[in-house]
Order: C-alpha cells, then sequence, then structure tokens
C-alpha cells in the first residue's frame, strides 16, 4: 500500500519553531490569512497548530502520497478521509473529530482518481 505510514514531516514557520508531526496524524491543513492552521490528532484529540506560512508552501514538504489539494484553501491527508458526500455541485470530507472539509469543483475529478487508487 502507498502510504507514507510513519513519515515525520517537519512544517516550516516563518518566525517561528517549525511543526514537526507524523504524517499519519495530519488531518487537514487550511489556509488562514498568513498562516496555516494545522489540524492534528493528539493523544486520539483533534487539535490545531498555527504556523505562519503559505499553504503551497507547505505543501512542498508533504508526501505526495497521502496528501491532497482539495480547495484553494485546504489540503486534506487522504488517509483520514472517513466519507466524501455531496455531489457534482460539491463534495464535503468527512475526517475524525466531525471535521468537514469542501472540495471544489476544480479539484473533483482529481479527487475521484485519486480515490479510486
Amino acid at each position: 500500500e502507498g502510504s507514507s505510514s510513519g513519515t515525520v514531516i517537519t512544517i516550516p514557520s516563518d518566525y517561528s519553531d517549525s511543526f514537526i508531526c507524523s504524517a499519519d496524524y495530519i488531518l487537514v491543513l487550511e489556509s488562514q490569512d498568513n498562516y496555516v492552521a494545522v489540524r492534528h490528532l493528539s493523544n486520539g484529540q483533534m487539535e490545531s497548530a498555527m504556523v505562519r506560512n503559505s499553504l503551497s508552501a507547505v505543501s512542498q514538504v508533504l508526501p505526495d502520497i497521502d496528501f491532497f489539494r482539495c480547495h484553494r484553501s485546504f489540503i486534506v491527508n487522504l488517509s483520514q478521509v472517513r466519507q466524501v458526500s455531496g455531489n457534482a455541485q460539491g463534495l464535503v470530507l468527512s475526517l475524525p473529530g466531525e471535521l468537514k472539509v469542501p472540495v471544489s469543483r476544480t479539484y473533483i475529478k482529481s479527487l475521484r482518481e485519486r480515490m479510486q487508487q
């Protein structure tokens, strides 16, 4: 299976400490102005860490195998997706911790291709 299981990634942050976490525990990364909110699991609970960086810069350090840009503001860990719902107008990905992540129409086709692998 092509999972980045056990891979530890370092998400660089301008002006402060980088965020270091196992790729398996990262759920979703969300762009918020000049920051990226990294929603991740810690001891089974969802937590959020803020790094000062752009989503596109952060995407450079993520393993392509599990992480997918599904919206201009979101990158999701596909291995954490529990359910895909919605229709051709827009999909929503459900992740642990009641997280719901939108998929913009631009990314639906490539998401479907990725989910079938």
